[in-house]
């Protein structure tokens, strides 16, 4: 409902261009929100995200002896060529871990020219999560043996829109976006074990969704706040990311109250009532960290080739200068002394024209001179 509600009043604002939405690795698994999976994974093949989670559980709910307080996880995925998504992640000092994956059935980027019904369409995907032995798997990443769980092989669908808000100047990297996630799930979505409100509060059987707004705080970072119901509990934080490396600070099951059925010896205390945790993640790419060095002096070589070029460039351009400050000097000079070679020529034109002239009033005084009296 609160999904919707966004939707509807984002909706006059939020632009519809196809966007490639920013997600980091969820608390324990793949890329999403909080604890919630989006139709979202790298776009590069080879991005590689590790992710060390801490969270904080309800300790005045635990009985003496119960255990621990915090869980630990370790997570690592990796992306397979923009389309798909694998990883691994062990819970705690135990080691005990769990596969994941997801494949997105359809990105909303492959729409952006089309028209109609399909450019509204959003992202697609479906994913597992602990696959393995640990059948217990808690949605706090702790197993417990003695319980009822059964969640291993939890499979889940889920669709991803993402509206720009303000698209800025770069155009595949907006100022401002919304994601809307919604999806169902089994097992570490929807399975309590038969413990009901020991387990979670506001379970939903298994639907989650969620929404989040990320902001481009510079070239290579971005600031999101995330909001959530992941089918067990509200939960809502803040992550930034610079330059790969990403840290979020997290509240899960808001509003819940600590288990009664603590102060009975009941371990199932530690999972209802609020909880904080901390992520702190790097990605990079798995091309870049074998080929960063070998690139680096490339680019150096490149940058001192390119260098003896430019000077290269530079010495001939004064040289083509020089040449051609000659012609033009030549070019002036011969045209001065063609000026003057012009001026020599008519003045001898004028002098030969001018002896024309006489000798032809010196003919025509000379015939004169030859006629008789009685013909002048």
């Amino acid at each position: 409902m609160a999904v919707a509600c966004s939707a509807a009043l984002l909706w006059p604002v939020a632009r519809a261009d196809a966007q490639r939405p920013t997600f980091g690795p969820t608390l324990f698994w793949d890329g999403g929100l909080i604890n919630v999976p989006a139709a979202a994974v790298a776009p590069l093949g080879g991005d590689l995200a590790f992710t060390f989670t801490r969270l904080a559980l309800d300790s005045a709910a635990l009985p003496v002896g119960a255990g621990k307080t915090a869980s630990y996880n370790v997570s690592l995925s990796a992306s397979l060529w923009g389309r798909g998504e694998v990883g691994i992640s062990v819970f705690s000092g135990d080691l005990k871990s769990g596969l994941f994956g997801k494949l997105m059935l359809f990105d909303q980027t492959d729409a952006t020219w089309r028209r109609g019904l399909v450019h509204w369409l959003p992202s697609i995907a479906a994913g597992i999560r602990n696959v393995g032995t640990e059948r217990s798997l808690s949605r706090l990443a702790t197993t417990d043996p003695s319980s009822s769980l059964r969640t291993a092989g939890s499979v889940y669908g889920v669709v991803t829109r993402t509206f720009v808000l303000v698209q800025g100047e770069n155009p595949y990297r907006p100022t401002s976006q919304i994601s809307l996630t919604a999806g169902r799930g089994t097992g570490l979505f929807s399975d309590d074990g038969g413990m009901g409100n020991r387990y979670a509060g506001a379970a939903t059987g298994g639907t989650f969704g969620g929404a989040s707004v990320d902001f481009a705080t510079g070239p290579y970072g971005t600031l999101s706040f995330m909001a959530e119901q992941d089918g067990w509990g509200l939960n809502a934080g803040a992550r930034i990311e610079w330059r790969g490396v990403r840290i979020a600070a997290l509240a899960t099951d808001m509003g819940s109250a600590s288990s009664q059925s603590a102060a009975s010896g009941s371990a199932a205390g530690r999972y209802t009532g609020p909880k904080v945790a901390l992520t702190v993640g790097w990605q990079a790419n798995v091309q870049a960290l074998v080929r960063g060095d070998a690139l680096a002096r490339r680019t150096e070589q490149m940058q001192a080739e390119q260098g003896d070029l430019d000077r290269q460039a530079r010495l001939a351009q004064q040289r083509i200068d020089v040449i051609s400050g000659q012609i033009d000097a030549l070019r002036a000079l011969a045209m001065q002394e063609r000026d003057a070679e012009r001026s020599v020529l008519e003045r001898q034109l004028q002098e030969e024209q001018a002896a024309l002239r006489r000798l032809q009033e010196l003919l025509r005084a000379r015939e004169a001179a030859r006629k008789p009296p009685e013909a002048r």
